[in-house]
């Protein structure tokens, strides 16, 4: 399971070279999707909004994903765990314990607490497909962008060099963490580590024994980072900097950026002016 969790978090950040259309696109617009899907999933996934806006969310994202070249179906079944675990902790947990329980019409009620009304049930499909919508944006966004062309991006809306860098290599640096984690597991394992038995101290005491190796491993690692960032006279000043690749907002990255920050700036407007509803709390 452990080993799983660590393939699909790696698979994740993983960017799969291709030609087609979200892989043309500037990381900027990219960004503003995932700004823009954010937003207005916080909005679909209020108590009291209809549901079908976060459906009608997670379905265009789906879409656009798969009109854009990249393979949503398929990327789902690689993070299948993921998937699953969003649906039951925050579908089904939602569903009897979640806000919209105490009002509503009641349909279903088995006393002392599993107590089901139409606004939890509202409340548990837009809450999923918030964070189902949330976790296909992010496959789009890392799936088709270079960490590089990303520092390159950020730099360009004026986020200080250091920042992006170190927001790239971040990312980058997950893969090495997981391969870090494995490698400590596979050899704990193999000196008799058995994270499934024992009480709730013995595997606490027992995860330790992971943790403390890969602190090692990774406390090396980032002295051999810096060594490296050093030797390429590597600084953060602020300079101009060239890159080998050019990325040219397109008329269709201004299409992306004004549909996804633009239409999320005039919904907050429509809010704060009382022209749509908006409730977070049941």
């Amino acid at each position: 399971m452990i080993l799983a969790l660590l393939e699909m978090a790696e698979e994740l950040v993983s960017y799969e070279h291709a030609d087609h259309w979200w892989h043309r696109r500037n990381p900027l617009s990219k960004l503003a999707l995932l700004v823009g899907v954010l937003g207005f999933g916080i909005f679909a996934a209020a108590p009291l909004t209809p549901s079908i806006y976060g459906v009608l969310l997670f379905g265009s994202i789906w879409l656009a994903g798969e009109l854009g070249g990249i393979a949503i179906y398929q990327e789902l079944r690689k993070r299948k765990g993921f998937v699953i675990a969003i649906v039951v902790v925050y579908g089904v947990v939602n569903l009897f314990f979640g806000r919209g329980m105490e009002i509503g019409r009641e349909l279903f009620y088995v006393p002392p607490w599993f107590r089901i009304t139409d606004r939890s049930v509202n409340f548990a499909v837009a809450k999923t497909s918030f964070l189902l919508s949330s976790l296909l944006a992010v496959i789009i966004v890392l799936k088709s962008t270079r960490l590089s062309d990303m520092t390159q991006a950020l730099t360009q809306v004026g986020v200080p060099y250091s920042f992006s860098m170190i927001i790239a290599t971040s990312i980058r640096c997950i893969p090495m963490v997981t391969n870090g984690l494995k490698i400590s597991y596979n050899a704990q394992r193999a000196r008799g580590l058995e994270l499934d038995r024992g009480g709730f101290r013995d595997r606490v005491r027992q995860i330790g024994f992971l943790l403390f190796p890969l602190m090692m491993m990774l406390l090396k690692t980032v002295d051999q980072m810096a060594i490296i960032f050093q030797s390429r006279a590597l600084d953060f000043a602020s300079r101009r900097r060239t890159y080998l690749r050019e990325l040219p907002l397109a008329a269709q990255d201004w299409f992306l950026i004004v549909m996804s920050v633009g239409g999320l700036a005039v919904l907050t407007i429509l809010v704060a002016m009382g022209v749509v509803q908006w409730q977070f709390k049941g």
